[in-house]
């Protein structure tokens, strides 16, 4: 027995037993750090994608957290603070809504869903004579979509009597493509509605002996009866200077048509016109450039003495012009139907893209309406029907205005056929519907009935 234990515990023993002991150990790390290494391989990736979501959806829902709570007010605030988040928040919301619906946006919108011959009709001022029916205008206004009424001859029923015309015209329209319905009142013999709410307006010559403060105030009032009676747009003041004898100009000295005053004496009266009448939320017109008041002819009666020898871009009558649309900012320009032979010999002003163009628009910087005085009138009568507003187009003007009503359909036809076959011409159709709806929207015809 002493012998057999001498023998386990000799040194060559316990060396083995180490060494096995340490291998064992070994072995065992090894195999732990293996068993790691696999689980993390195993199960890793799925813990970190699931921390990866989780980290993702919680950072989402504290993103709609903070944005729920900037947008509704914190319940745990005071009233005050609650009722002034709801309102920013309403406001917000206004402020978006109104972002989509500016006026240039309707504007847009109702100008892209336009057809061509819609844009055309735009262009168009039909006449309403007085004692006629409105409804003799519905299929123009309802169907065909004519952009303009004027209102033509010796009204004499009133404000009242007016106002049911002009309702029943408005109610024909397509709200997005609303009326302007215009007519001549400029005073002394060219007042074409009277009776009981309109004032009787002196003539051009006698508001020249007004001070500019008191005719803006005159024209405001005068502006306020045209507005009630569903007016909008008046095809005045002329600032036509008479430069020759006074009884030898046929369409304005001798009508007492002009203000009888110095180039800016002229264009003051004009602005104080054009401005009481704006604040009456009615459109003045500004007329007959570049100036009727170097020729001797009428040129809504004949083509006889029509030329005009004596304008020129430096002249002082043009210069009155010029002042007047700079400050006072009409909201449409008449072009007259003479011929100016120190600007263009060749052309009508109303079919000159010199006059129109170049000279309106380009060097004076007018870029709102331009409207034709009447092409119905004895001075053009030599132009084929179909061809006349198509000239007024190109030529840079917008609204052709009509003192026929025959003249309508074959005007109208001429410009739709144009501009079917002719890009460029139906870029200037569209442009010109543009200002046309343009000066609409700004003056909230879209906005009221009658």
């Amino acid at each position: 027995m002493k012998g057999h234990h001498i023998h386990s515990h000799s040194p060559c023993t316990k060396r083995i037993r180490h060494i096995l002991y340490t291998i064992a150990l070994i072995g065992t790390v090894v195999l732990v750090i293996v068993g790691l290494i696999g689980a993390a391989l195993f199960f890793g990736s799925d813990e970190w994608l699931n921390r990866g979501r989780h980290a993702t959806a919680h950072a989402s829902s504290s993103s709609q957290a903070d944005m729920h709570k900037s947008a509704v007010p914190d319940s745990s605030k005071d009233q005050g603070k609650d009722a002034k988040d709801g309102k920013d928040g309403a406001n917000s919301k206004d402020d978006a809504a109104a972002a989509l619906t500016t006026p240039e946006d309707l504007l847009d919108q109702a100008l892209e869903k336009m057809t061509l011959e819609e844009q055309c009709a735009q262009l168009i001022m039909v006449p309403l004579n007085a004692g006629e029916d409105p409804s003799a205008l519905k299929p123009w206004v309802e169907h065909e979509h004519v952009g303009s009424v004027l209102l033509m001859g010796n009204w004499n029923g009133g404000t009242a009597d007016v106002r049911k015309v002009t309702s029943a015209l408005v109610s024909y329209a397509d709200p997005k493509l609303p009326l302007f319905i215009a007519t001549d009142q400029e005073g002394g013999t060219v007042q074409h509605l009277q009776g009981t709410g309109f004032s009787t307006i002196p003539s051009a010559y006698e508001q020249g002996r007004m001070a500019p403060e008191e005719l803006r105030s005159n024209a405001q009032q005068w502006g306020e009866q045209l507005h009630t009676a569903g007016i909008n747009i008046d095809l005045a003041p002329s600032a036509d200077m008479v430069v020759i004898d006074r009884g030898s100009n046929a369409p304005i000295g001798a009508l007492n048509r002009d203000f009888g005053l110095s180039a800016d004496g002229t264009a003051d009266h004009a602005i104080a016109f054009i401005q009481g009448m704006k604040q009456a939320d009615v459109g003045a017109t500004l007329k007959h450039y570049p100036g009727l008041g170097a020729v001797t002819g009428n040129t809504d009666f004949t083509d006889q003495g029509t030329v005009d020898t004596v304008t020129s871009e430096n002249s002082i009558g043009l210069s009155a012009f010029t002042k007047a649309i700079q400050q006072g900012e009409p909201s449409m320009v008449m072009i007259s139907l003479a011929i100016y032979e120190n600007i263009d010999p060749y052309h009508p002003a109303v079919f000159s893209s010199t006059v129109i163009q170049n000279l309106l628009r380009g060097k004076t910087g007018y870029k709102g309406v331009v409207i034709s005085d009447s092409l119905s009138a004895s001075a053009v009568q030599g132009y084929a029907p179909t061809d006349l507003g198509v000239l007024f187009v190109q030529a840079g003007g917008d609204i052709v205005c009509l003192n026929d009503r025959s003249l309508v359909s074959p005007v109208l036809q001429g410009l739709v056929a144009t501009a079917k076959s002719d890009p460029a011409f139906a870029k200037q159709v569209k442009e010109a519907a543009r200002r046309v709806l343009t000066l609409k929207y700004k003056m909230n015809l879209n906005q009221k009935s009658n």
